[in-house]
């Protein structure tokens, strides 16, 4: 007995009832034992004239015929599920099935060649064999079935349009896929309005993932009374070429009740650490930012999540959560990317008029002078703010809400810079825009 790997495919008239009714033929043909089938996936045409989407599919077989008698069902399998000819080539049928694998036979006749010449180039044929035998070696190249699919994917990533995912039933069913290939997802999640900020992150996960999925929905339970949920800029047709441009394979942008159902009612909440600083002042931010953190972490199983340290306290939030909640999701905090001025990147500079944007640098110049003077030997963390709030002063229009200078994991309040560093956190207002930044006082800055 011998195992085989054959592809089939469906376009024309009843397409599952095409390839149901070829695998009957085949499961009751003398010699063949069908062991296991994929799952049916809807494809797009490779090749050949303007047709209708395919329904593809994988079967593993094991048979005692040889390669040429197995092609010779195969084929009146095709002729019994309707397939008529049409004298095109790669035009549309009723069924196609080609035999991808024969054991670790190689074949080159007139009639048949095996492995199939063209399935290392083709995703409907990998897709649906990496979820029958991912391992699978193919006898010429030496790689499996997973290494092929993943280079194929890494060739094509920046060919093929990001995919757009609006429910999470289309999601689940995308990172059960991706799962069961052993892809590892990078996740970044975001409120949209896309900048260079995230497509650092992006560029991130695109180095180390094989998936890379960006969120763009803006989590209203982040939102406090009176705060800019309604003016929130959106772009999402912008975000989705940009997404494209750097490599994302798929873009999560749900509407809000497709997240949260009208009679939602459970939180998760990093107690003690979401009612500092901007947990003061915002009182329920964080407790919507890590909810709809651990609703993406259920749904989308990433192996890393992407973060920017200009939300300093958010990452060390977040790190807390994943840790006591044994989400199993390595948070990776990459540096702050700012503009020439220092300003750092943020969505809402938009609401910043030509005054305050103007004005908004001097953020970064206080974080600057604190930077220097701790480099010059000043522990003193009264020092320092001293003198950040000179630096600040200068800006008339900023409305400072809080600077502090806290231990770098639990956020509590130093005195002195210790040894093991320290994070210096401001935020305040220009105009009705809230801004914020830091900078690590001897801590590395950033993880990658």
């Amino acid at each position: 007995m011998v195992t085989a790997y054959i592809g089939l495919g469906s376009n024309l008239g009843d397409r599952e009832r095409n390839l149901k009714c070829a695998l009957d033929h085949l499961a009751q043909a003398g010699g063949i034992e069908i062991v296991t089938v994929s799952s049916f996936r809807e494809t797009v045409p490779v090749g050949g004239p303007s047709q209708p989407p395919y329904l593809n599919a994988a079967a593993e077989l094991r048979t005692e015929l040889s390669a040429e008698e197995l092609l010779t069902v195969m084929q009146d399998a095709e002729r019994i599920a309707g397939r008529r000819p049409t004298g095109v080539r790669w035009g549309p049928r009723e069924a196609d099935l080609d035999l991808i694998l024969y054991g670790d036979a190689t074949i080159d006749t007139e009639r048949l060649v095996v492995p199939h010449p063209r399935f290392r180039d083709r995703a409907f044929v990998l897709e649906p064999l990496a979820d029958l035998a991912p391992e699978l070696e193919d006898p010429v190249s030496g790689r499996t079935i997973h290494e092929l699919l993943l280079e194929l994917m890494r060739r094509r990533s920046g060919k093929r349009n990001a995919r757009l995912i609006e429910t999470v039933p289309e999601l689940r069913e995308y990172v059960d896929m991706t799962v069961r290939n052993r892809f590892t997802v990078g996740l970044i999640p975001t409120m949209g309005c896309l900048h260079e900020g995230h497509l650092s992150l992006i560029r991130a996960a695109r180095k180390t993932c094989d998936k890379v999925l960006v969120s763009l929905f803006v989590n209203p339970t982040q939102f406090g009374p009176g705060e800019d949920l309604e003016r929130y800029p959106m772009q999402q047709e912008k975000d989705l070429r940009m997404a494209t441009e750097v490599g994302v394979d798929v873009v999560f942008a749900p509407p809000a009740g497709e997240m949260y159902a009208e009679d939602h009612c459970t939180f998760v909440t990093v107690m003690g650490l979401d009612s500092l600083h901007c947990g003061a002042a915002r009182p329920t931010h964080f407790r919507g930012v890590t909810t709809i953190l651990t609703k993406l972490f259920n749904l989308t199983r990433p192996r890393v999540a992407f973060f920017g340290q200009k939300d300093y306290q958010q990452t060390v939030l977040i790190r807390k959560m994943v840790d006591d909640l044994d989400q199993g999701v390595r948070i990776a905090v990459l540096p702050t990317v700012r503009e020439a001025d220092g300003l750092a990147l943020s969505s809402r500079n938009l609401y910043l008029d030509a005054g305050e944007r103007d004005q908004a640098p001097v953020l970064y110049r206080a974080l600057t002078i604190a930077e220097e003077r701790f480099e010059a030997g000043e522990r003193s963390c009264a020092m320092l703010i001293d003198a950040m709030g000179e630096v600040l002063s200068k800006a008339p229009d900023f409305e400072p809400e809080y600077l502090v200078i806290v231990h770098p994991d639990t956020l509590a309040p130093m005195t002195t810079v210790a040894e093991e560093g320290a994070a210096v956190l401001l935020a305040g207002r220009l105009g009705k825009t809230r801004l914020i930044d830091n900078t690590l006082l001897g801590v590395t800055q950033c993880e990658d």
